[in-house]
């Protein structure tokens, strides 16, 4: 049996998905990441949805000015994340309290210092050079071959926040979609760090079966920085729904686990957001300025 294009997909974009949440989490857990990003991306929703706003503010030195970043309340922000209220209630206060968000009686939003700094930027540009090595990773799939042309980016500088914004709906959407189908949150981040473990050293293709490699709970753990006996609770549970499988080395998703119904259908809607997402960029002339620039180090 070798895994379908759809479910291989799925496989690459977990390790993306992960990394764009680990690259700004700092010491904090990937609950709180996800929170971050959630707020972050709440905040800048009127600029995604305006094609004209999206370019014009698609440059790292181009940030929205502050009226056109919009607060979430805690109520709506649990409402997305399918969190209970008072989960992030908690987690959201005590975020205030190490200043990485801000909250007022209109919601919660992500302070314009820290999306204005020099780390914040490093992180846009790590986010955004792993966007192109997925990109790179998924181009042999047929279904992602004919993104939009455009002309190249005109800036010097890629669209950093573009891409940032755009990256970050699609990870929050996906996240949403396993959620639904497995648990919470936390379910879905040990799934994901489960899967992304047991392929990360591969580089096998859509149509190529690999040898997984089983991760142990305690790995799980430490990656997510998530406590130890919460990953192993977890992981119990993923393995008791059919979610995972138990074996000698440890946790496993096997092919024939990607291939059932519920997860075929979870990798078929995330290649189509993935379609959505790159094409999104394309239309920036993104990626055409990435070929530019690697054909003129050439």
């Amino acid at each position: 049996m070798t895994i379908g294009r759809a479910q291989w997909a799925t496989e690459v974009s977990a390790g993306f998905i992960l990394d764009q949440i680990k690259f700004g989490r700092g010491l904090f857990d990937f609950l709180d990441a996800l929170i971050v990003v959630a707020v972050t991306q709440a905040n800048v929703e009127l600029v995604l949805r305006d094609p004209a706003l999206q370019r014009a503010y698609a440059a790292y030195d181009a940030p929205p000015p502050d009226e056109l970043r919009r607060p979430i309340s805690v109520n709506a922000l649990a409402q997305s994340l399918r969190l209970p209220f008072e989960t992030v209630r908690r987690r959201v206060s005590r975020l205030v309290l190490f200043g990485i968000l801000k909250v007022s009686a209109d919601g919660v939003w992500t302070p314009g210092a820290k999306v204005r700094s020099p780390l914040h930027r490093k992180v846009a540009e790590a986010g955004y050079a792993r966007m192109l090595a997925l990109r790179a990773r998924l181009a042999v799939l047929p279904e992602l071959q004919d993104l939009p042309r455009a002309e190249p980016w005109a800036r010097t500088s890629p669209p950093l926040r573009a891409a940032a914004r755009v990256s970050a709906e699609y990870l929050l959407r996906f996240v949403d979609l396993l959620t639904a189908e497995i648990g919470d949150v936390v379910d879905a981040a040990v799934w994901l760090e489960i899967l992304r473990s047991n392929t990360a050293e591969s580089d096998r293709g859509p149509d190529q079966r690999a040898d997984r490699r089983a991760v142990r709970p305690a790995l799980v753990a430490r990656r997510l920085a998530l406590p130890a006996e919460t990953v192993r609770r977890r992981a119990a549970q993923l393995v008791s729904t059919g979610a995972c499988d138990q074996v000698a080395a440890g946790l496993v998703i096997s092919e024939e686990i990607l291939a059932r119904p519920q997860y075929a259908a979870l990798a078929e809607r995330n290649l189509a957001d993935l379609r959505r997402m790159l094409a999104q960029l394309a239309q920036l002339g993104a990626f055409r300025l990435d070929e530019a620039q690697t054909r003129a180090a050439a």
